[in-house]
């Protein structure tokens, strides 16, 4: 595997260029590719995703990306999901309907107004009410600001995942997951200023 280069995986979800300009802004350099053999080869992987949960989830199974992330993920590779990309991680979404997902993450992703009554999307800056020690987060305070946009969020089923969670309209949900070699975060990263630029060097310094 290459160490230096980030693979970032295009499976027609989501704005690429806005996450490369991110990695391009500290200097670390990426591949794009919507082919998994080109990209199986990066000891680092993102997958990214805005829209549906089952959009998304057909796309990556239909590019051929889903084994790939599952054989990365067990020979040790790192793999970091931004948004719908960490929601993919969990093992189903109820998005429009019940959808199975890469099920690396024993987890359900479900409306955040569910049971809730609270205003959705949510869109905008917000922080996080606690540390969990995920190593990406090193050097960051968790009071700093991150960009959120989001309807859905993601619930864990199993111990050992480290999660970060942030408060909105007085009902906490995870923001920030580690489990081994596998991370994810809720926010976009790439439009959340000099901490979200330090999650990305931490990242590609894994």
């Amino acid at each position: 595997m290459e160490n230096k280069t980030i693979g970032i995986i295009d499976y027609n979800i989501g704005n690429i260029t806005s996450i490369k300009n991110g990695f391009d802004l500290i200097k670390v350099d990426t591949f794009i590719s919507n082919n998994p053999s080109e990209i199986e080869k990066f000891n680092k992987i993102v997958l990214i995703g805005v829209g549906s949960f089952p959009a998304a989830m057909k796309n990556l199974n239909d590019f051929g990306f889903s084994n790939l992330l599952l054989n990365h993920v067990e020979k040790g590779g790192f793999v970091l999901g931004i948004c719908i990309g960490m929601q993919l991680l969990m093992s189903e979404g109820n998005e429009f309907k019940n959808t199975p997902g890469l099920n690396l993450i024993k987890g359900t992703v479900d409306g955040m107004n569910i049971n809730n009554n609270i205003k959705v999307p949510h869109v905008g800056w917000n922080n996080f009410n606690n540390y969990d020690d995920i190593k990406i987060f090193d050097k960051i305070n968790i009071k700093s600001n991150f960009y959120f946009v989001h309807s859905f969020s993601v619930n864990i089923k199993e111990e050992n995942v480290k999660k970060m969670e942030f408060n909105y309209s007085e009902k906490n949900f995870i923001g920030a997951i580690q489990k081994k070699n596998i991370f994810g975060v809720q926010f976009h990263p790439e439009k959340s200023q000099e901490p979200g630029l330090q999650l990305l060097k931490n990242f590609s310094n894994l």
